[in-house]
């Protein structure tokens, strides 16, 4: 791939992302907030693993308890999350939230020493995903 190829990629990426908000505030003028985050999923998914299915080959066999897992992970990160993300899109602009999110990096990153003294990291730890470092152990 060429630089000239690279830059290309981003700015669509860069535009795509962009056109996330005004688009996403067009949508709640029509739709509710929890439809259009089930229309992304409904949408996204089977893109996703088409993507990947073409990209890394077959997907790998889970037990039971790693879909459940995925399962409660897809609903909770990716349909509340935008749920989430869209009923704070009635109550702002786009541009607005364009800002918050490139801010809420650096938001996390300034505040995250405070929230451990709230929520002590062992607790958090309780409740995290790990993954190991070689990730055909998983097989």
């Amino acid at each position: 791939m060429t630089h000239r190829d690279a830059y290309a990629l981003l700015l669509v990426v860069a535009l795509i992302w962009a056109g996330n908000f005004p688009l996403a505030k067009l949508g709640l003028s029509e739709l509710g907030p929890i439809t259009l985050a089930a229309l992304r999923a409904l949408i996204a998914a089977p893109l996703l693993v088409l993507a990947s299915r073409v990209i890394e080959g077959p997907l790998p066999r889970l037990a039971r308890r790693d879909l459940t897992a995925v399962i409660v992970l897809a609903v909770t990160g990716f349909v509340g999350n935008s749920t989430l993300w869209y009923t704070g899109m009635r109550f702002t602009t786009p541009a607005n939230a364009g800002i918050l999110g490139a801010a809420a990096p650096v938001v996390l990153a300034s505040t995250h020493e405070r929230a451990l003294e709230i929520v002590p990291l062992d607790r958090l730890r309780a409740h995290a995903v790990d993954v190991p470092s070689d990730p055909s152990s998983l097989e």
